[in-house]
């Protein structure tokens, strides 16, 4: 083969090359897609109410409104979690149950996690898990969480009971301690199935 004839084959391969750049360059097409994603749920398990209701015999009516004369301040927040109140037991056989309500105030259900009940006594450092009972002798805590297992779905309430309880079988002497501290922890977690 001739030069020139070498040079129209490789013009002619140039030429084609060429072409097919070109038909890619007019079929290909370039696909952007663009989105903005925002996350319109939110999380909000309360305390929303802690009533008191001492044992028979113990509350009276003054002027017209029912008193529990052992009950004592009871605190709680509406955007908060916690609950307080400080019993005032006076004779051994006294107690007082408070009726806490639960509400799912946010759009996610929500349930209580596994071994997520616990007394934490006097800020022990290992918390009893999942006992119903708390409190040396004299002053005994309980609480019933009937409800516990059950998925709180938005808008849902649910109650528990604490119980706070002079022993009556404490009334012989005049127990050592007379104060006994003791905070219940629930933790909820969302429901993802």
């Amino acid at each position: 083969m001739d030069a020139k004839q070498k040079n129209i084959l490789i013009g002619g391969l140039l030429a084609i090359v060429l072409v097919m750049a070109v038909g890619y360059a007019a079929f290909a097409t370039q696909l952007q897609i663009t989105g903005t994603a925002s996350v319109d749920s939110q999380w909000d398990v309360a305390i929303i109410s802690v009533t008191p209701s001492a044992s028979a015999g113990e509350q009276t009516t003054v002027n017209g409104r029912l008193v529990y004369p052992q009950s004592g301040d009871i605190s709680h927040s509406n955007t908060a979690t916690t609950a307080t109140f400080n019993t005032n037991l006076k004779t051994p056989g006294d107690t007082v149950t408070y009726t806490i309500t639960i509400k799912n105030r946010g759009t996610l259900p929500a349930r209580v996690k596994t071994n997520g009940i616990k007394w934490i006594q006097d800020a022990a450092a290992n918390p009893q898990v999942e006992d119903t009972t708390a409190g040396d002798e004299p002053i005994k805590y309980s609480y019933n969480f009937a409800n516990s297992a059950s998925t709180l779905t938005p808008g849902a309430e649910t109650t528990m009971t604490v119980t706070v309880t002079y022993d009556p079988a404490d009334s012989s002497t005049q127990p050592a301690s007379v104060s006994k501290t003791a905070t219940l922890v629930i933790d909820y977690e969302q429901v993802t199935s």
